[in-house]
């Protein structure tokens, strides 16, 4: 698949920082042959609702109701007791536990009058007891409880999809704490563990 996949329109650093911390991203048109396209169809009847992905089948599709400039989620999974999370940053390793995580990819799209779309994306995990907090929007205050979140804004990404273009993030390299892990990879790290591509 990552043949046909065109990952040059991120720039060359921001490449490496995302490998380094397991993560692949790329754009695909609708150039795919045959045996590769069909591979995203849906291989199960659709969820009415969620923004989290299934992990009993080989394909789910959600559809995702967005408004332009408007924060949305894509949960990759929930409800993980302990995530181990190894990050580099700045030519350095950190690492931290998580409690009750929930890793994600915030995305904020905006199209254009072309059909062309961008999408800025940036890895997340929500962790800990829920908690409220006062958040200032549009001239007032409002309180919202949530989980405390971990943003990894160094890893942030915008891409410009085509009409008919998909945009692709996968993890790469071996089974380990990475981003690309946390965000992509089994959690019950059993026998048969398998690792999610996620295409917008």
């Amino acid at each position: 698949l990552w043949n046909f996949v065109d990952e040059q329109f991120l720039d060359r650093d921001l490449r490496a920082r995302l490998a380094a911390n397991g993560l692949r991203v790329g754009i695909v048109g609708d150039h795919l042959p045959p045996h590769l396209a069909a591979r995203f169809t849906p291989t199960a009847s659709e969820p009415a609702a969620g923004h989290e992905l299934a992990t009993d089948s080989a394909v789910t599709r959600r559809l995702l109701r967005l408004l332009p400039g408007r924060r949305s989620e894509i949960v990759t999974a929930s409800g993980i007791r302990e995530l181990v999370l190894l990050e580099r940053s700045g030519g350095g390793v950190s690492g931290a536990t998580y409690h009750d995580a929930s890793p994600l990819m915030a995305i904020e799209v905006r199209p254009a009058a072309d059909g062309r779309v961008r999408i800025t994306a940036v890895p997340e995990i929500r962790h800990g007891p829920l908690r409220k907090s006062w958040v200032g929007e549009d001239g007032m205050f409002r309180l919202e409880t949530g989980q405390r979140r971990h943003h990894m804004e160094h890893l942030q990404f915008t891409a410009v999809l085509p009409r008919d273009g998909m945009l692709l993030v996968g993890s790469v390299g071996d089974e380990s704490a990475s981003v690309g892990d946390c965000l992509l990879r089994d959690h019950d790290r059993g026998e048969r563990t398998s690792v999610r591509l996620v295409a917008v």
